[in-house]
Parts: structure tokens; sequence; C-alpha cells
């Protein structure tokens, strides 16, 4: 499996990643963050409004950049439908792994999040 943590995230390179691939590597280095895409606001698909705001510092975010509510074109909504998909299924992985392998803490604050 290549290492495609070299790779910007971003909307031009959304439709050539793989969420299970980039999780399976960025897990296997330590980089656990969740994904997040830009809407009005920013948002992190797949997890629960009632997600708390601490299990997210914890272990950060990263935006897929270009992403937008405004899209400017056909090809730019369907991409951005391609992030929102790709960034739920990271975010389950996440909230999966650390369900398995965190402290009860920790497994606690996820429950809130599905």
């Amino acid at each position: 499996m290549p290492d495609t943590r070299a790779i910007p995230l971003s909307l031009e390179t959304i439709e050539f990643r793989d969420p299970d691939a980039d999780f399976e590597q960025a897990a296997k280095h330590g980089e656990l963050h969740f994904v997040a895409i830009n809407e009005l606001t920013t948002i992190l698909p797949g997890l629960s409004d009632d997600c708390p705001r601490d299990l997210v510092a914890e272990f950060g975010s990263k935006t897929i950049e270009g992403t937008s509510d405004g899209p400017a074109s056909r090809a730019e909504s369907d991409l951005n439908a391609i992030a929102r998909m790709y960034a739920e299924r990271y975010n389950r992985l996440i909230l999966v792994h650390l369900q398995k392998h965190q402290d009860e803490r920790v497994r606690r604050l996820t429950r809130r999040c599905s």
C-alpha cells in the first residue's frame, strides 16, 4: 500500500484518495486526526453534533482544501460530494480505532460521536 501522507488532501486529489488506505497509513504512523470539510462552517462528516469538542481538539483535524458550500461548477459540486463521503468514512474509521485502542476516557467520549 503506497504511503499517501505526502499528497495534499484537497478537492483536486480527493477522487484519487482511498479513506481506508489513508487511515491505515495514518494509524501506522500514529498520525490520528479527523477530516473536516468547509461548508457554511467547517464540519466533520460522520460525527454527530453530540461529539465532544475535547475529543476533536485532542486528536485534531485536517480540512480537505478547496471544499465549499458554493461550488463554481457541476464538477466541483461532484468533488465536494466525494470529499464529504471520504471524510465521513475516514472519521468513522477513526472512531472505531479509538474505541478499540484508547483508554476508557477516550472510549467514553467516542460513544457520543456516532
